[in-house]
């Protein structure tokens, strides 16, 4: 590449126009180096807390799902499912229990089939309805295998709601949870969100709304029993959520002894792992989420929260085990934190059964 300008180019010995492609190569690969130096646990905080959000080891929570509660409701969603009536069975166990429940039609010009969105709302018992967290919980969800491409997301609807069940009855919520169970992934989220924000004139407002949302997690769990949490949280167009939520997600299950992964890279906290092992990892890491975040392509139904400024990830069920860590299925506890100043943080707190 050569000087454009003639003033510098006077300035420049003659000699450097010899070599000027290998110095130009070797400052590139100088600033490859150091991008990935940035792996090193030398430079790295590996995954820390920010002041804003509370320590996950020094919170404790006395919410507790009774497996056969879960199971329980898992037994009226395959009913649902088999009957071709699931959003009918959702809103009529939110309405039972006392949660506000609402549906949204969701119209797809390639197909004739009637899909339905339902949401419910726990309102807050200590303030006004502004500000809110929410719970997604798509009906079915991608999974790609050779034999079968969408798979009905009964294990993750179940805890959903069991959590909307479970804090319903608690005084101390500050903020509304919105329970959202969207058709059609990606698409059915976006005409909730529209319908929420009045973005598009096209479609007919919502029956209820909560306050702002803040933050929230998706929850897709295709397989009833999972060895490891896959922590997916790329959007759309390189979008990302703050940082601290997932860093949250990962101290809290490191703290329970599950095993989480990011793009199916292991993810140890541990300081005994071996040097060269951990720059391998950290190096693959970072290498796989450049390369996924310059697709633009989000892989869950978060990246449409994230378009409209709401932090969010998604969590899934993985299949793949690891020896580190004991394999036994997963509960899922919900709790929310005073929000401070522009930094919203939602709590997950994850307990082994």
């Amino acid at each position: 590449m050569p000087l454009l300008s003639n003033l510098l180019s006077r300035d420049v010995p003659q000699n450097f126009y010899k070599f000027q492609f290998q110095v130009y190569s070797g400052l590139f690969f100088i600033g490859l180096l150091g991008f990935l130096y940035l792996s090193s646990p030398a430079i790295s905080r590996r995954t820390y807390l920010s002041e804003n959000a509370l320590s996950p080891g020094l919170v404790s929570s006395d919410l507790f799902l009774s497996v056969e509660h879960i199971r329980h409701i898992m037994g009226q969603l395959r009913t649902g499912f088999k009957n071709n009536n699931i959003s009918d069975v959702i809103q009529l166990m939110l309405i039972e229990n006392g949660i506000e429940a609402y549906k949204q039609d969701v119209e797809r010009n390639s197909t004739n089939k009637q899909e339905e969105n339902i949401y419910g709302i726990v309102r807050a018992l200590r303030l006004a309805s502004t500000e809110s967290i929410i719970l997604v919980a798509p009906l079915h969800v991608r999974i790609q295998t050779k034999s079968q491409q969408y798979k009905a997301n009964i294990f993750g609807i179940a805890h959903t709601l069991a959590i909307g069940f479970a804090l319903h009855r608690k005084p101390y919520m500050s903020k509304d949870i919105i329970l959202l169970f969207p058709a059609a992934q990606e698409y059915g989220t976006r005409v909730w969100l529209d319908a929420y924000f009045n973005n598009n004139p096209y479609s007919l407002p919502l029956d209820a709304h909560a306050g702002s949302i803040q933050a929230g997690l998706a929850l897709e769990f295709p397989h009833e029993k999972f060895y490891s949490i896959d922590l997916r949280h790329n959007g759309i167009n390189g979008q990302l959520p703050n940082l601290d939520l997932i860093n949250t997600v990962v101290h809290l299950c490191d703290k329970n002894s599950i095993a989480t992964t990011l793009y199916s890279v292991y993810t140890d906290l541990s300081t005994n792992e071996p040097f060269i092992n951990y720059i391998l990892k950290s190096t693959r890491t970072l290498l796989l989420n450049v390369l996924t975040l310059a697709t633009g392509i989000s892989d869950g139904v978060h990246g449409q929260f994230l378009h409209y400024r709401i932090e969010m990830i998604t969590l899934f069920g993985s299949l793949d085990k690891h020896h580190e860590y004991q394999t036994s299925p997963i509960t899922m506890r919900a709790f929310d934190d005073v929000i401070e100043g522009k930094n919203p943080i939602c709590f997950l707190f994850v307990f082994l059964e």
